[in-house]
């Protein structure tokens, strides 16, 4: 540990949503500079269980873990910092009955166009192995696992990935080929198509 490392407040903050349905922010102060950034959101809604509610503490720490605070958009304010949050989310096209009869797949190939860092993508390249992010359709996103086997997809890289889905059955009927996606990491660094489903 070194002295100069830079130190982070973490906060949340929630607001209620239609539904019985809260959005919990993930923030984080970087102490000393005034700037405020949030890392992901969880919705949380009934019925919960405790193996969900680890699942939100566990990708909490994993995204802490890969992407440090800084290196992610950060705003003077709080409320400037979740308004470019939702914003990411609001242009994009309405999800018709998506889960009304719908296969379940959990695990499928898709093809990722990861953003350059100029464009506002990750700072870095992801983890080797297997990487942790949310994929969204309309106003909603699911948590999932890229299986990248040793090779980290790098800012600006595209290339055809295996993808696992953490909750398949809240995602039936969504990932259907060619469905379009963004990649969601802390902020949009990426979007995506899916390939076929397995």
């Amino acid at each position: 540990m070194t002295k100069d490392s830079l130190l982070y407040r973490p906060f949340q903050i929630c607001r209620r949503l239609p539904g019985e349905e809260v959005m919990v922010y993930r923030c984080f102060e970087l102490v000393g500079r005034q700037l405020f950034v949030v890392q992901n959101a969880d919705h949380v809604r009934p019925p919960m269980t405790e193996a969900s509610l680890r699942q939100f503490e566990k990708y909490y720490w994993e995204l802490l873990c890969e992407t440090a605070p800084e290196e992610r958009p950060a705003y003077p304010t709080v409320e400037e910092a979740i308004a470019a949050f939702d914003e990411g989310f609001a242009d994009m096209p309405e999800l018709q009955n998506a889960n009304e009869g719908g296969s379940v797949e959990r695990e499928f190939a898709a093809e990722f166009n990861m953003y350059g860092v100029q464009e506002g993508g990750r700072g870095g390249p992801t983890p080797p192995d297997e990487w942790g992010c949310l994929l969204g359709v309309a106003d909603k996103y699911f948590d999932c696992r890229v299986m990248l086997e040793g090779k980290p997809l790098v800012p600006g890289e595209q290339r055809s990935v295996r993808v696992k889905l953490l909750d398949a059955e809240s995602a039936r009927g969504v990932f259907v080929p060619g469905r379009a996606f963004v990649i969601f990491d802390g902020s949009i660094v990426g979007e995506g198509t899916v390939a076929e489903t397995t």
